[in-house]
């Protein structure tokens, strides 16, 4: 919901927020496409060069669980400038690493730092927007989010071969540089009241969010969902290159059609937020997930494994995913129920991230030569989500005035009364930190 006291927002600001979320996603894998080469690099070994990614992903992933309550005490612009700032200078680190030790120390800080985004920017937008533009805005950031997995290997191997391994971080350390002045120049803090950084507080807000049933079962079905993506993007090169013989340098080319396919896929949402409600345009998207996982498993079960369904399976997905990944952090976080919506994103944003990177991990594990653990890892995945997703039917939704009612069976119920005791404590610590800050 809108915030009260932040002025209108200027054209350019989701473009920035949607820069910073591609320049936080394009750190994790851009420099896969050099893993081979850094054992020769940096004399080590190929575990350890893998380590890389790996690393960074575990870092990525906790790191939100710390984001949230911090947003939520010294704002989220300052919070996002800062982390910028700090990847600036540990991605100049990475890319002058002499050795591998020194390399993943890097990458686990990197990985710290460029979750940020990962949790304010879904705040901002909730914070800076009415609930329908709120949506049209998600379609971008939900594009941002669907795109930039599938060109940052793309694009690290290009600058691999024409100037080495180190360009990727000198690369995204200048974008980087440039996001973070756009973000000083033009994106305002959108916080409404600071609260004073507890963490023994914050663990209890985990708790109390993770035994809300209403908010745990939608964040899983997004998480769910997406995680298919990750499944495919770490076995489809070896199914196309190794099994099926595509030269390396087409293998690009499958994920062309999977961008255009969430570039349409967001350009829908956005003219459907128009007209549909944020759950109902969750749980449509789910729908077209499930079908795209059942054209994917199903010549697979049938012993056909080609480019051409695959791909079109996976265009599928991404038209449908377009629409979870607009609407699925709205309906999270309204049906959080709490007064420090960081906590919530942050654990939107460390489970989404986790549970993608096990489906990878998964999918990796069980790869047996064919393309039937991928599709079966995928499927269940999204089956699982679509479920969680399906469960409760209706929607809270925003009346004039900003006031909020639930409907029966909504994801968000209404609070009871120890919940309502919870917000009641946190709108104290709120008033007194306004207090204070007059003395």
């Amino acid at each position: 919901m809108k915030s009260a006291n932040v002025a209108a927002p200027g054209l350019a600001i989701p473009y920035i927020l949607a820069a910073c979320t591609a320049i936080s996603v394009l750190s994790t894998d851009l420099i896969t496409p050099s893993i081979p080469d850094l054992p020769q690099a940096l004399g080590t070994n190929m575990t350890a060069a893998q380590m890389t990614v790996s690393i960074n992903l575990m870092a990525y992933a906790i790191a939100q669980l710390v984001h949230g309550p911090l947003a939520d005490a010294f704002g989220r612009r300052f919070l996002l400038i800062v982390a910028f700032l700090l990847f600036v200078v540990i991605s100049v680190m990475c890319a002058f690493a002499n050795s591998i030790e020194w390399l993943l120390a890097g990458r686990f800080m990197q990985g710290l730092v460029s979750s940020v985004p990962s949790v304010v920017i879904v705040l901002m937008i909730r914070e800076l927007y009415d609930s329908h533009r709120a949506l049209a805005v998600m379609a971008l950031y939900g594009a941002t989010l669907g795109v930039a997995p599938a060109i940052g290997p793309l694009m690290g191997g290009y600058l691999h071969v024409w100037f080495g391994w180190e360009a990727g971080f000198l690369l995204i350390a200048a974008l980087a540089l440039f996001v973070v002045f756009c973000v000083w120049r033009q994106v305002p803090e959108t916080l409404p009241a600071p609260r004073p950084l507890d963490l023994r507080k914050a663990i209890a807000s985990y708790g109390r969010l993770l035994s809300l049933w209403a908010f745990v079962a939608p964040m899983l079905g997004v998480s769910l969902c997406f995680s298919a993506f990750y499944a495919y993007v770490t076995s489809a090169p070896v199914i196309f290159i190794d099994q099926l013989g595509m030269p390396t340098q087409q293998y690009g080319l499958t994920h062309v059609v999977i961008i255009a396919a969430f570039i349409l896929g967001n350009i829908l949402s956005g003219r459907m937020s128009r007209r549909m409600e944020a759950a109902s345009m969750l749980r449509f998207g789910a729908g077209c997930v499930v079908a795209a996982m059942l054209l994917l498993l199903l010549p697979v079960l049938a012993g056909v494994t080609a480019v051409v369904p695959m791909v079109a399976a996976m265009a599928f997905y991404g038209l449908g995913m377009a629409n979870v990944l607009a609407a699925g952090p709205l309906v999270v976080l309204d049906a959080a129920h709490v007064k420090a919506p960081g906590t919530a994103a942050a654990l939107l944003g460390s489970f989404q991230l986790g549970i993608a990177s096990l489906a990878g991990y998964v999918s990796a594990l069980c790869y047996d030569g064919t393309a039937l653990p991928m599709a079966l890892t995928m499927a269940v995945a999204v089956g699982l989500g679509a479920l969680l997703i399906w469960r409760r039917p209706a929607d809270r939704r925003v009346v004039p005035g900003g006031r909020q009612t639930s409907a029966p069976g909504a994801f968000g119920d209404q609070s009871t009364g120890t919940e309502a005791q919870h917000d009641q404590q946190d709108q104290t610590h709120q008033e007194q930190a306004q207090m204070g800050r007059g003395l």
